[in-house]
This record gives C-alpha cells, structure tokens and sequence, in this order.
C-alpha cells in the first residue's frame, strides 16, 4: 500500500526502485538505505492518492471530502514527505518519493 524502496548495488551507482509495502515498519526499511533521510512520524489514514489520482487538488478536495471517521489509521513513519496543508483536522503530504499524496491526523497542542 505504502511506498516501498529496495535497494540494488551496481558497479558505480545505487539504484532505487519503488513496490507496494504493507509491512509493519517501513522506516527500518528506508533507513536501511539511508539512514540520514528524514522522516515524517504521523497517524497516518490507511487512504492514500497514487497514480493518476495523485495531484494536490484532488488531494485537498479528498481532505475537504471524506468521512476520516470510517478510515483505518495507525502510527507511522515516512521518509521524503512534504506537508502541503491542514484542512478540518487532516494533514496533507506528499511524497515526492513516489508521487503519491498521504493524510494523516492533525496534531493537537
């Protein structure tokens, strides 16, 4: 479900590839690869936007939109995340990994 990166060696350079993950701990996964990446740690909702689903329009509208209430979310960490915004308690991010956008829980002070 996630953005998975695996790691293969070649003579001169490192090359990324990106998969599905649904594992329980994708930022030992990540910082395996590298571990200076910083990492956004969130409740993240299960929802996420990929593909062609993937803009910052549909990601607000999405926001503005959907029963949160009804979506799975745990804790978690994800490397390579910009925050886009905060609408009615959602926080937006994209992942500029593997283009996709990630909502989670806004924090409360």
């Amino acid at each position: 479900m996630f953005c998975n990166m695996e790691r293969q060696q070649t003579e001169k350079r490192t090359i990324y590839s990106f998969g599905d993950l649904d594992k329980k701990q994708p930022d030992k996964i990540i910082n395996q690869l590298n571990p200076n990446t910083m990492t956004t740690t969130a409740i993240f909702f299960s929802h996420i936007l990929q593909g062609y689903e993937a803009t910052q329009e549909t990601a607000i509208e999405t926001a503005q939109g959907l029963d949160w209430g009804d979506i799975e979310r745990e804790e978690n960490s994800f490397p390579y995340l910009n925050f886009i915004d905060s609408i009615n308690g959602v926080d937006i991010y994209y992942n500029y990994g593997c283009d996709s956008y990630y909502f989670a829980q806004t924090e409360e002070d």
